[in-house]
């Protein structure tokens, strides 16, 4: 089947020694639908079949790309040799998840227990992020969400510079973000890390007009968002935002998501509400508004059995 959905990972490669026939069957199903070839060795000597040449890896006679490929292993030393090597490997290590010394794969994008945590979605993410690419996180009626690189910081910081700017960023981001130092630190390490973060917008087919996402305050995810001036009073910062709160319903376990609003920023407060914020609870000079996304889950259960969709799914669907 032909990988028709403009996912940059074509290839997975399971090499196991460890039994999990069901997961297996599930993640080979499941990758199948989205047009990725998934290739299962198993009960093999330790790093048998793997092999190294001119900066290609070989899997069995099988040469592996490192920009489409992703290797799936409970061989540590398999994972070890290969992420040297500039490819993107996942460990799995022993389902009672006892990790320890003995579980530690090095270099491995990722460490999971069981193969039912991955999807096509995930592998997706690990690839593109440990290749150096930018992962698209939602598409909208009219915009595309995706991770900021380098080459976006110049226009964030127009952005960000632009007359009242000030007072509007002053209940969310901290101060010099936007600056380009302080951008490409963030860059470098939060997306990795959280695996989610403040995230570029883009209309389609056109330039980049903001920003929105969440970052940790503490034991509270805080939406925030940063909207060109030119953009502003047509609906854009209501789709965009609409988009970042649809991927923490459906890709986080939060039960709530916070904004907090810098007192007499009446636009960005209207905006939060029209989101489905609630409360006001003043903090300094602050107001501190909630999303209940366990109350969303529920409600759009309800709406999708009547046929209707809650606000932040009207226009926004995940990257495939």
């Amino acid at each position: 089947m032909e990988n028709n959905r403009g996912r940059a990972v074509e290839r997975v490669i399971v090499i196991l020694h460890e039994p999990r026939e069901q997961q297996v069957l599930k993640l080979s199903a499941s990758l199948s639908l989205e047009g990725i070839t998934c290739r299962v060795y198993r009960d093999l000597p330790s790093g048998e079949g793997v092999r190294e040449e001119k900066g290609s890896a070989f899997v069995f006679g099988e040469d592996v790309s490192r920009m489409n490929t992703v290797i799936i292993t409970d061989d540590r030393g398999v994972a070890a040799r290969l992420a040297a090597g500039g490819f993107i490997c996942i460990g799995c290590e022993d389902e009672d998840g006892q990790c320890g010394i003995s579980g530690f794969f090095e270099g491995a994008a990722l460490v999971t227990d069981t193969l039912e945590a991955l999807d096509a979605d995930v592998l997706e993410e690990c690839l593109l992020r440990g290749t150096g690419r930018p992962v698209t996180v939602a598409y909208t009626q009219r915009l595309v969400l995706r991770e900021i690189t380098a080459q976006d910081a110049p226009r964030l910081y127009q952005i960000s510079t632009q007359k009242g700017m000030e007072a509007a960023l002053a209940g969310g981001f901290e101060d010099n973000f936007f600056r380009q130092e302080t951008l490409l630190a963030y860059i470098g390490h939060a997306y990795r890390f959280f695996g989610y973060g403040i995230w570029g917008v883009w209309k389609k087919d056109g330039p980049l007009i903001g920003c929105c996402g969440f970052s940790q305050n503490g034991e509270v995810a805080e939406l925030q968002y940063m909207l060109d001036e030119a953009y502003r009073r047509m609906g854009y910062g209501t789709e965009m935002c609409a988009a970042a709160l649809s991927y923490a319903e459906e890709r986080t376990d939060w039960q709530k998501v916070y904004v907090r609003i810098a007192a007499g920023n009446e636009p960005s407060l209207r905006l939060a509400k029209k989101l489905g914020f609630q409360g006001n609870s003043l903090q300094g000079n602050y107001s501190m508004l909630e999303y209940k996304l366990a109350v969303f889950r529920e409600d759009r259960r309800q709406q999708e059995g009547s046929g209707e969709t809650a606000l932040p799914d009207e226009t926004c669907q995940r990257q495939k």
